[in-house]
């Protein structure tokens, strides 16, 4: 017998039961003692209704997603037997839905069936003319409508004696222990049809959020590896819109790690010389920048005068400048479209400043973003940006669209976010592992910040706004008004678009480099796994000062012995990122396809490793 024609002889062995005890309550009634049975029947009839119902609900939870008609299911539930219990379509479905748990489905509904035919003999009344018309046997829904006509003949068979009488009332009231130990195994077999289902339907919510996740992953790595293109596209577009001569200007980019695909930047603009910022000075104006598609029905109004110079392959002249002190960012920024509202993490500190060792006291803030859709006003056609520089040095509220810079393709919406003063300094990520900062970070900000940095790597190499490799004097941290504020959420790196030394894409560079770039970061993954500097490893420490170049192949020699210790330290998955990045990425083809590997063996593994500490 399949298991669904299984399923409608259990639900179908409950109108007979139910008829039995009707029986016994209609010849109580005519032989005069049923207030002697009738808290009995109730209590028989109350768990005969409730099983019946549990079980129906089962049903449903297991045939709604393999029935997708209603009318069809309902009529299923009220025709046990009727042809739809023995459709093979719906027993095949009913089967891939239970896979491997079809047997143990099949043994449940095997002892709960046996439990309804003993429920429905202690039911039956022990009577020659009654038995002979169940026949024992509720096979066939027949069985469940002979009720019509019965209650005449059962009062008959009551008529010619005392003896059936007593008999009857004996066995009702004292089969109920009988009843109750019956009721209490269906009960058990219902609760485990019940978790069967729901194990199942977890199962397959499991396997669905997986494929939801993977496909949603897979959009958001596909995304990751085009990233540089439109970081360089931005570069290139501000450098076209910047039209300053103000050499203390500067922009910051705040490094994320991306969990969507849309195409977002947060950056901060503020002047470098904070002691005297003057007239020029944007109060450290802070932007949220969004990328579409640009309007095919509006004409390109780029202004061209003033513009930095471009080489002969079309680059920008521009300078990185990566050892300034005075450049700070705003420390909460938001992702263009969005607004943030954050939980903070405090920590109190004490940050060592200049050769002097003075000490001051300072607050760490890492914050944990909370996204809320905010809604951004529209941008006008005439608030296209002719420069940067004069459109942010208007005061504009949060989240007003300030305007929108454009090329070919793409329209860049500028989006202004909260001003605050001056800051005071910016700390460098490398004060950070020299121990100017106690205490020191947490295991948990250093592995949201290794992510962090590995995946805007992808983000951005190949792209103008990283040129050459990246050392932990690269990145910062703003520090707020007020001194005893650090924000760890926001590391940036700095940006001044003033014409210097022509420079070419990072993209046209071999593939060597790439594999230098990377080697660097893996050491700044090494630094932040153990909160310390490469230079003050043994093995560095015995290695004479260098050259740039030398010190590169110093510091990886360094690096090679420190790997040894990560596992210990920091688990396999972030010693899989390391690994990679020191002496698994030694030849990489210059085409770009690096991107997908060092997603696969690095970023992932650090996601993995930041989630085990952020549970």
């Amino acid at each position: 017998m399949s298991g669904i024609e299984l399923a409608g002889l259990v639900l179908g062995a409950f109108p007979i039961a139910l008829w039995g005890l009707e029986q016994y309550r209609d010849v109580a009634k005519q032989m005069g003692f049923w207030f002697q049975i009738r808290s009995e029947y109730q209590r028989s009839a109350e768990e005969l209704a409730y099983h019946r119902l549990s079980f129906e609900g089962n049903l449903k939870l297991l045939l709604l997603p393999i029935v997708d008609d209603d009318v069809r299911l309902e009529e299923m539930l009220n025709e046990p037997g009727g042809s739809a219990w023995k459709n093979t379509t719906i027993q095949k479905a009913l089967e891939k839905r239970l896979q491997k748990s079809y047997g143990i489905y099949l043994a449940i509904l095997a002892d709960m069936d046996r439990v309804m035919k003993e429920l429905s003999k202690e039911l039956a009344i022990e009577n020659e003319h009654v038995q002979s018309r169940l026949g024992g046997n509720h096979d066939n829904e027949q069985n469940a409508r002979m009720v019509h006509g019965r209650a005449g003949r059962l009062r008959q068979s009551f008529a010619h004696g005392n003896r059936d009488f007593q008999v009857f009332r004996a066995k009702f009231t004292f089969g109920e222990e009988k009843r109750k130990e019956l009721f209490r195994e269906f009960k058990e077999f219902n609760d485990r049809l019940e978790k069967l289902t729901n194990t199942s339907d977890a199962i397959s919510r499991a396997q669905a959020n997986r494929q939801a996740a993977n496909s949603a992953s897979s959009a958001v790595n596909t995304a990751l590896l085009k990233f540089w293109n439109h970081a360089d596209r931005l570069y290139r577009i501000m450098v076209e819109a910047w039209n300053c001569s103000h050499d203390q200007h500067c922009a910051q980019l705040i490094l994320q790690h991306r969990t969507t695909a849309e195409k977002e930047f947060r950056l901060g603009f503020s002047s470098v010389d904070l002691e005297d910022p003057g007239s020029n000075s944007w109060a450290t104006s802070t932007i949220k920048i969004k990328m579409l598609d640009r309007p095919e029905s509006q004409p390109v109004l780029l202004q061209t005068t003033g513009r930095p110079s471009v080489d002969s392959n079309g680059s920008p002249h521009l300078s990185s400048p990566h050892h300034k002190t005075k450049a700070p960012s705003k420390g909460a920024l938001a992702p263009a479209i969005r607004t943030k509202k954050t939980h903070a993490s405090i920590s109190t500190t004490t940050f060592q400043h200049g050769p002097s060792g003075n000490t001051m006291t300072v607050t760490l803030l890492q914050k944990e973003d909370v996204s809320s859709m905010d809604v951004l006003s529209t941008p006008k056609v005439e608030e296209h940006i002719q420069s940067l520089c004069s459109t942010l040095a208007k005061d504009t509220e949060p989240s007003h669209c300030i305007g929108f810079m454009q090329d070919d393709d793409i329209r860049y919406y500028l989006y202004s976010d909260e001003s605050s003063g001056p800051r005071k300094s910016e700390v460098q990520l490398s004060q950070m592992l020299c121990g100017e900062i106690k205490p020191p970070l947490s295991r948990r900000q250093r592995y949201h910040l290794a992510l962090t940095l590995a995946s805007s790597f992808v983000q951005l190499k190949d792209s103008l706004w990283m040129q050459g490799s990246w050392g932990k004097e690269c990145v910062y941290f703003a520090r707020g008004e007020l001194d005893n504020v650090l924000f760890l959420e926001s590391p940036y790196i700095t940006h001044s678009f003033r014409p210097s030394v022509p420079t070419t894409s990072a993209g046209q560079k071999a593939g060597h480099d790439i594999v230098s770039g990377i080697a660097c970061l893996g050491v700044i993954l090494l630094e932040l796994c153990f909160n310390s500097p490469i230079e003050h490893h043994p093995t560095r420490a015995r290695l004479p000062p260098a050259d740039e170049y030398t010190k590169s192949a110093f510091d990886l020699i360094a690096a090679m012995e420190w790997l040894k210790e990560v596992e210990g330290e920091a688990g396999s998955d972030y010693t899989e990122a390391v690994q990679w990045c020191i002496s698994g990425c030694r030849t990489l083809p210059g085409d770009g396809s690096w991107r997908r590997a060092m997603v696969e063996k690095v970023v992932v593994p650090l996601e993995k490793a930041t989630n085990t500490w952020k549970s």
